[in-house]
């Protein structure tokens, strides 16, 4: 009887594992959104410079009796109406806005180069939620759509006048309140967490106690 002879077993050598590509840097994955702060910084950094002007003193020292005080003069901001007319009555409500001149002066004192810089930080703050909003909301788009779509809103001249007004502040914390309420209300429809439910009707206040002008967002939220 012949026997078969067992075929002999070939050696494979394991499969020499391809070099993995470096992972981008964070700079290369936020360059555009880089780009678009330098942009607003070129544009708008002129109003560091700038003194007090138009209608500041609602909101500063030289008009407001309030904002000299301090962060002592918390409690009563909250509990006074903003502005006053010539015959003693009292009007608006915009106790975030006041609070947070109170808190400036507190710290720096009446320095309008400071009150500017807050503007720009604020300004910048905003281009920083509305674009990381917009890659959400325009997900099938090219980032560079959302790039533009951003730069065109933000270096709009329309908005010269809010960044270069200290009194603007109100305009700007009313805006930056809707969209990190706009903000967590979608990270709350993405994920169900309960904080997040807590968390973007808190901001919404936030931006309607800097200025009522925020309440045509609610129209957005369904």
């Amino acid at each position: 009887m012949k026997y078969m002879k067992r075929p002999k077993k070939v050696s494979v050598s394991p499969p020499i594992p391809r070099p993995q590509q470096a992972e981008t840097g964070w700079i290369s994955r936020h360059r555009l959104l880089l780009i678009l702060l330098f942009c607003i910084v070129v544009v708008f950094a002129n109003s560091l410079r700038n003194k007090y002007a138009l209608d500041d003193e609602f909101y500063t020292n030289h008009g407001n009796k309030l904002t000299d005080q301090g962060i002592r003069a918390i409690p009563k901001i909250f509990t006074s109406r903003t502005f006053s007319s010539n015959d003693g009555e009292g009007y608006s409500i915009r106790p975030v806005s006041v609070t947070s001149f109170a808190i400036e002066h507190q710290f720096f004192k009446a320095n309008p180069h400071i009150s500017h810089a807050i503007s720009l930080l604020l300004y910048l703050l905003t281009a920083l939620v509305l674009f990381h909003l917009l890659k959400k909301w325009l997900a099938g788009y090219s980032e560079w759509f959302v790039f533009f779509v951003c730069l065109l809103y933000l270096l709009h001249p329309l908005h010269t006048e809010v960044v270069d007004n200290i009194k603007s502040r109100d305009e700007l914390l009313a805006m930056l309140g809707a969209l990190l309420s706009l903000w967590f209300a979608w990270r709350f429809y993405e994920t169900g967490k309960w904080h997040f439910a807590l968390l973007y009707p808190l901001f919404f206040w936030l931006g309607f106690l800097s200025k009522h002008t925020v309440i045509p967002y609610v129209l957005l939220f369904p």
